[in-house]
């Protein structure tokens, strides 16, 4: 037979003691019974083990991101894999070589899966190395704002193309060009007030720009917009 312990300690002669002792109360048996079954949820979810659901819906997740790289018909053969772009970054993040920010903005572009299935990802494990981004010569770290750059472009102005015109190659006034920070690119169609927009998208993305097709330079050939690394 089951005995409310408060009225079990009310018809005990001792009870005026040991409640005055241990600080008794029905109050204070709730809470203790509360503290209990915590307890006793608690051991369940130790037997029944870490939740790893997250863990494996993350997984399938990478899983069709790759699928969609492998099924592209435009890889670049100086990008890699998803799964190596996230063990860099892990990497880096650990020596202090990559910010946690910069994790996240990179991560974040996965969320479109137009975005994917059109770009590449590009290993920043050496951001200074020289590598073929669109048929041109630049630095990793360039070629990864740029990429930035097309998506944002292609978003303000649907059906419009960013094409690179210059790098490394030819006569240019700043030197940057020369070491692979440095880009020429027009853009389809563009007029000079739809530059002034580019200007700022540019910026978005870390680089500088020089819009050459409102302002002029020593070797200018034709309208484009002109971006260095911030």
């Amino acid at each position: 037979m089951i005995v409310d312990e408060s009225v079990r300690r009310s018809t005990d002669p001792r009870s005026s003691f040991m409640d005055e002792f241990f600080g008794f109360t029905p109050k204070n048996s709730t809470l203790r019974e509360g503290a209990r079954a915590r307890g006793r949820e608690e051991r369940k979810a130790i037997m029944r083990g870490p939740d790893f659901s997250n863990i494996r819906a993350t997984l399938n997740r990478i899983n069709s991101i790759q699928q969609k790289l492998d099924a592209g018909t435009n890889f670049n053969p100086d990008a890699v894999s998803f799964n190596t772009m996230l063990q860099h970054s892990m990497r880096d993040a650990a020596g202090g070589g990559i910010s946690a920010n910069q994790i996240l903005n990179n991560l974040n572009c996965l969320n479109n899966i137009d975005y994917l299935n059109a770009q590449t990802f590009i290993d920043l494990s050496n951001p200074e190395k020289i590598i073929n981004f669109r048929g041109y010569e630049m630095q990793a770290q360039t070629a990864d704002r740029l990429q930035k750059l097309e998506y944002l472009i292609a978003k303000e102005f649907p059906g419009r193309k960013l094409t690179v015109t210059s790098t490394t190659g030819g006569r240019h006034s700043d030197q940057n060009h020369y070491t692979g920070k440095a880009v020429d690119f027009v853009v389809d169609g563009l007029t000079k007030e739809e530059s002034l927009r580019v200007e700022e998208l540019c910026k978005q993305t870390g680089l500088t720009p020089y819009n050459e097709y409102i302002n002029s330079s020593a070797y200018k050939t034709g309208d484009h917009m002109h971006v260095d690394l911030m």
